[in-house]
Formats: C-alpha cells, structure tokens, sequence
C-alpha cells in the first residue's frame, strides 16, 4: 500500500511532504497495490514510552504475563510501538519476579512491543521518595542490580536512582556500561 502526500515527521525534526509505502506490515521502497491519499494528514514514527508504571488497571511490578499483555495493547492502542515496563521500590524478590516476566513476555505480548524494562528505584533518598515505598528504599548495590538485570536476560535498559546517595557515584561508574542511568527521586 501507498499513503501519498502526508506530512511526514523526519530526522530533522520537521514535517515534510512525501509518500510512505507498506508491504506485508514493513515499510519498504515498493508502490505496487493500493494507493491511499492522505493529503491534509501527518504521520510521525511510533512511539516509545520509557517510563510507564501501568494502566488500565495493570502495573508493570505486578509481575504477571497478564499485566504486560493488557499494558502492551493499552500502549498499542495509544500510540506506542516500544515501551519499557517500570517498576516501582519493591524488594529484592518482587523485583526479580517482576524482571523474569518481562523477559518471558518480551516475545508474546500482542501490542507495543517489550524494548526492556526501567527499574525506577530501589535506590532512592527517603527525602525525595514521592509515592516510592519508603520500605524498601536502599543504598545502590552493584551486584543486587547485576542480579535483577540477569533475571531479565539483561533488558534493564534505564535505571533511575539517587544521585545525592552515598554510593550513588560509585554505583554509576560500574554501570554504565550496562545500563543507562539517570537521576531520580
């Protein structure tokens, strides 16, 4: 299928006049088959959202393939083509349950599809917490991460901590390689 004369959102940022095509579901350079006009329309690229607790119900630390399906066909349905299911400050063991269903889900959700996971916390400053449990809140721990990412086949892609923390410094340096970091409650 051909859409012509859309406004297409590019890489500079800008919308431009021009034509997409689409074959079996994939963009690709063929025009053959249908051709739709859809002058007065804009397309932008999908969605990703990298920072989504839940909806609709659901919430990514529920640890369940039914909260990742729903969550994924939510985001679907909004938008999104990617997302990464956020955790809150939970304990060691929920975390883990939490990233070992993202990794199995990784591959059978029906929606947006799984591009990892963002542990928001656990090591956050009891100053700052906001909505965290302040049960649960620690001082970051390399090898406590290392554990969580490994249970998620090593999707953990984003994790948000306490800059201001003891260790915090130390903690970014040995991960950075492995996971993007950023500043947080």
């Amino acid at each position: 299928m051909k859409f012509k004369n859309l406004a297409v959102y590019n890489e500079d940022f800008k919308f431009v006049k021009g034509d997409i095509c689409v074959e079996n579901g994939v963009f690709s350079d063929s025009s053959d088959g249908e051709v739709l006009d859809c002058e007065g329309l804009m397309m932008i690229p999908g969605l990703v959202d990298v920072h989504t607790h839940g909806a609709i119900g659901y919430e990514a630390k529920d640890g369940t393939l039914e909260a990742l399906e729903a969550l994924s066909r939510f985001e679907g349905e909004h938008g999104t083509t990617a997302f990464l299911p956020t955790t809150a400050t939970q304990s060691t063991e929920e975390l883990m349950i939490a990233a070992k269903t993202v990794a199995e889900a990784k591959s059978k959700v029906s929606g947006a599809k799984i591009a990892g996971m963002h542990l928001e916390g656990p090591y956050f400053s009891m100053k700052y917490k906001g909505a965290q449990n302040p049960e649960y809140i620690r001082t970051p721990d390399v090898e406590e991460f290392r554990k969580i990412n490994a249970a998620s086949g090593g999707l953990v892609r984003l994790i948000s901590i306490a800059p201001e923390n003891e260790g915090a410094e130390e903690f970014v340096k040995a991960v950075k390689n492995e996971v993007k970091v950023a500043a947080g409650h």
